[in-house]
């Protein structure tokens, strides 16, 4: 009898058990995603459990960006970036058990008839640059296939049109007071659709424009120079006047300014022979006066060839009058005209000649010109001339007349190229590099003024000491942009001459690209009841190579370091807090450390979910 009552009561136990169990929701119906508006997520509900919830995942690349627990059956996803490539996870929620997940992926795709505009457009100087950078909504960027930017600007015959896959570009060489006009569309989604493009104008910063000496030539009683400006494509700012300002004169110079900007001559007459003369010479422009650039000249104590002529005319016709009384005076006996010099030689820096030997005193007049113009004139009583300091492989023209008791004979000429030795080294005598913006690095050096016409052209080979590469360019100019060099990174910068095919000595250096900091980038947050789970990525390698050593979150509750040991691989950091209140708000900031100093931090706020799910 007590073995039946024991079975009855244990199957009774049993039922009661089997009643009490958790209702496991069943998966959610298909999953559908609509791309009117800011785009909708939508699923069958899940119906054989009350009161059910659902959780959402949305992946990007197998990484879990973004996590949502839901009522409804729909979710709102005006937050999400268009045109990335999302896999959206449903999984239904009923009593803390979570049912089977069902899933969708997609693109995400730009809603039909979306207009992906350029909001912004800016140009903002830097050095003798433009840096023009623009924005679309951030939301659209991914969408964007490519930039079409139009340059138009002052003189040029036509517009440049350029494909660009950045929010920004450089435009290199500015000139001052150049007016420019930049128009930005962005073209967007398969099939480069067109969207609503923005123009700015803006000119480039005045400068003034500060004068340069290209001849200087005097005699006793006049001191003639010429002067050339900063040409038209480094400077277009309109140059009104010319000022020379003496000790015992001052004048200004009316200039009709033009793109070919021709050399400017002046002359100052009037002056005492064998004086010194000092003044300074400015140009105005529409910015302002220039910097002076300041001159001493002396005058010569010889009259130039057109006085030379009255005198001998005066001469002559004294002759004549004493003639005309009987007094027979040969006007050879009045004035001696000296010879031609003989043969002119130009050997090792001298210039050198054969005397004038027919008259007394002689002393030699020599004009060292080139391509037309006169660069040097030079008044000497020696038969020799160094000329050590002009500049090499350029075409001269040394021409010397003899003077003799003010009388100006004969020129006699050599014409010349000046070549360098096989002894000669054309050295780089100074290199460097320096940080323009965040990531371009200019690299420039110089070579002795005399050589410059000597280069063919300049091997720069720059190494990354870092990642063990190395770039060779050949350079016509001397100077070389570095563009997107990473911070911290350390270069051997080299570069060495080249005269036609032969090579001269290089010029090295070692140069690290200053530091920056290194501002972390939020990739994903997941929460339960008590622990807020974070993952955070940092500046890539290619742009940032100052090694991270902290990672610090600071919160109204919590101050935690985290110390990273930095790999060229930059894996993402994960982050955890513990033991918190459920169904709470937590604010914290985020931050890390490197050798430029702790960066600028990253703001979150958080809240603890009200349940922790469990799997059934």
């Amino acid at each position: 009898m007590l073995l039946p009552v024991v079975l009855i009561f244990c199957a009774l136990t049993f039922v009661g058990v089997r009643t009490q169990a958790p209702c496991v929701p069943n998966p959610v119906g298909e999953l559908e995603l609509s791309y009117d508006g800011d785009g909708m997520l939508t699923w069958s509900p899940s119906e054989n459990c009350p009161d059910t919830i659902y959780r959402i995942h949305i992946k990007v690349h197998g990484t879990v960006r973004y996590e949502y627990t839901v009522t409804s059956q729909n979710l709102s996803l005006d937050f999400l970036p268009y045109c990335w490539p999302y896999n959206f996870t449903v999984a239904p929620i009923a009593d803390t058990v979570l049912g089977m997940e069902n899933w969708i992926e997609d693109r995400f795709h730009i809603p039909n008839g979306t207009d992906v505009a350029i909001e912004s457009l800016r140009a903002v100087p830097i050095e003798r640059n433009i840096l023009v950078d623009w924005k679309v909504d951030p939301k659209y960027t991914t969408c964007v296939s490519y930039y079409h930017l139009v340059i138009h600007h002052d003189g040029a015959e036509a517009p440049e049109n350029l494909h660009v896959w950045e929010e920004g570009y450089l435009v290199q060489a500015v000139a001052h007071c150049t007016h420019y006009k930049f128009e930005v569309k962005g073209y967007y989604d398969y099939d480069n659709t067109e969207g609503t493009g923005k123009e700015i104008e803006y000119t480039v910063p005045p400068a003034t424009n500060t004068p340069s000496l290209v001849e200087v030539r005097q005699d006793s009683t006049s001191i003639n120079t010429t002067w050339r400006l900063e040409r038209y494509f480094i400077n277009r700012c309109q140059v009104t006047a010319l000022y020379v300002n003496g000790t015992r004169f001052n004048a200004a110079y009316p200039v009709e300014d033009t793109p070919d900007r021709l050399d400017i001559p002046v002359s100052v007459t009037g002056l005492k022979p064998d004086s010194m003369y000092y003044f300074n010479v400015t140009t105005e422009n529409s910015f302002g006066v220039s910097a002076p650039y300041q001159i001493g000249v002396q005058t010569l104590h010889f009259e130039y060839p057109a006085q030379r002529v009255t005198m001998l005319r005066q001469v002559t016709i004294f002759a004549l009058t004493l003639l005309s009384f009987g007094i027979a005076t040969s006007l050879a006996q009045v004035t001696c005209v000296p010879n031609p010099v003989g043969e002119i030689d130009y050997i090792a820096g001298i210039l050198t000649w054969a005397a004038s030997e027919n008259c007394p005193n002689t002393e030699y007049r020599v004009i060292v010109s080139s391509s037309d113009s006169v660069m040097y004139e030079f008044l000497v009583s020696s038969r020799n001339l160094s000329l050590a300091f002009l500049p090499m492989c350029r075409d001269y023209k040394f021409s010397i007349s003899p003077v003799a008791s003010n009388v100006l004979g004969q020129e006699n000429y050599l014409e010349h190229y000046l070549a360098i030795t096989n002894e000669t080294d054309i050295v780089v005598e100074f290199l460097r590099a320096v940080l323009l913006d965040e990531s371009d690095v200019l690299i420039d050096w110089q070579v002795d003024a005399r050589h410059v016409a000597c280069v063919t052209f300049f091997h720069l080979v720059i190494n990354d000491l870092d990642m063990d590469t190395s770039v060779s360019q050949r350079v016509v100019l001397p100077g070389y942009l570095l563009q997107n060099a990473a911070r911290c990174s350390r270069y051997s910068l080299q570069v060495r001459c080249y005269y036609l095919s032969e090579p001269h000595t290089a010029q090295l250096i070692n140069y690290t690209v200053p530091a920056a900091t290194n501002k972390p980038t939020l990739v994903e947050v997941r929460q339960d009841s008590s622990t807020i789970n974070t993952t955070w990525s940092l500046q890539n390698y290619r742009e940032n190579r100052c090694p991270v050593t902290n990672l610090y979150v600071n919160g109204t509750r919590f101050n935690a370091t985290y110390p990273i040991e930095d790999v060229p691989e930059r894996p993402q950091i994960q982050v955890s807090i513990n033991g918190l209140r459920a169904d709470s708000m937590y604010y914290f900031n985020v931050s890390t450390e490197n050798n430029a100093g702790v960066s600028q931090a990253v703001p979150l706020g958080v809240q603890t979910s009200p349940v922790n799910p469990s799997i059934y």
